[in-house]
């Protein structure tokens, strides 16, 4: 292991540690319910039936394949293409508008050509969405 790797087990262990020390208290609790609490807690097994952890697999292996059933049957796939394509056509539209509202003829020196006022906000915003997607990068790795 790292020395990175090292230090995110180190901290895990100490919030784990922290964790149990504040809900050592509250484990020794009784709560004034007439012996309600310890009643149910006793009818509760331990394990669940063979049985009955088999009629659960089942019942969501069936609701599982009722729901991809009806999903393909009308036709799901397009209707997400449809929706995604719509959402993102929504979203160009919005980003390309406002862009061409921004004037950055005030900011730029008369010696550019004309190209160059479309070509900064694009980068601006290509610049945005890579800062974007290593922030999401960063977050993911850091889990």
């Amino acid at each position: 292991m790292t020395e990175k790797d090292n230090d995110v087990l180190q901290e895990k262990m100490v919030d784990e540690e922290l964790l149990t020390a504040f809900f050592a208290p509250s484990r020794h609790m009784q709560m004034a319910d007439g012996g309600f609490t310890g009643r149910v807690m006793r009818r509760i097994p331990e394990t669940m039936p063979v049985r009955q952890r088999l009629a659960y697999s089942l019942w969501t292996l069936l609701c599982t394949a009722a729901c991809l059933a009806v999903f393909f049957v009308t036709d799901g796939v397009a209707l997400l293409k449809e929706s995604f394509g719509s959402i993102l056509g929504s979203v160009s539209a919005a980003v390309s508008q406002t862009v061409a509202k921004v004037d950055l003829s005030a900011l730029l020196p008369a010696s550019l050509p004309e190209n160059a006022l479309y070509t900064a906000p694009l980068m601006v915003v290509g610049l945005l969405t890579v800062i974007g997607f290593v922030g999401l990068y960063g977050i993911m790795q850091s889990e």
